[in-house]
C-alpha cells in the first residue's frame, strides 16, 4: 500500500465508487480504519448497496484503484458478507460516505438481527467449549 490512508484519499476513492455503484453507504474497516495499516496492507471497504455488486463491477473498481493510487482494495458487499463480518464492520468500521441514512439503518438492523440469531444458535456450542466466563468475554 502506498501512502493512501489519508482521509482525503479515502474520500476520493469513496466518491469514485459512489459514481459507479450508487451505494447506500461505504465504510472503511480493518487495518486502515484501526490505524494499524502498514506498507503491505490493503484497503478494506464495505459497500452497502440495495443490489448485489457483480464480480465485474468489483474487479473494475479494484483495477482502477490499483492504477490510480497503487493500492490493493478488498471490496466487501456488505449484504452478502457473513454475519460475523457484518458485525465487525458495524462495530469497528468508519463511515466514508452515506447516501441514505434510512436505508443504511435498515441494512444495519437486518445484519444485527442475523448476527443475534447466529449467536443464539452457536451459544450452546461455545459455552461448552469456552465455559460460561469465556462465552461472556466474547461480548
Amino acid at each position: 500500500m502506498t501512502e493512501f490512508s489519508t482521509d482525503s484519499s479515502l474520500l476520493s476513492l469513496a466518491a469514485l465508487i459512489s459514481q459507479r455503484l450508487k451505494p447506500v453507504a461505504i465504510y472503511v474497516f480493518g487495518s486502515v480504519a484501526s490505524g494499524r495499516a502498514n506498507p503491505e496492507s490493503d484497503v478494506d471497504l464495505a459497500i452497502f448497496t440495495r443490489e448485489k455488486i457483480t464480480f465485474d463491477q468489483s474487479e473494475d473498481i479494484k483495477e482502477l484503484a490499483l492504477a490510480k493510487w497503487g493500492i490493493a482494495l478488498d471490496l466487501i458487499d456488505f449484504v452478502e458478507a457473513p454475519p460475523t463480518l457484518q458485525a465487525e464492520i458495524i462495530r469497528n468500521g468508519k463511515k466514508l460516505i452515506v447516501q441514505n441514512e434510512n436505508d443504511l439503518a435498515t441494512l444495519i438492523m437486518r445484519a444485527l438481527r442475523s448476527y443475534q440469531m447466529l449467536n443464539e444458535e452457536r451459544e450452546p456450542i461455545l459455552k461448552k467449549r469456552l465455559g460460561a466466563e469465556g462465552w461472556k468475554r466474547l461480548f
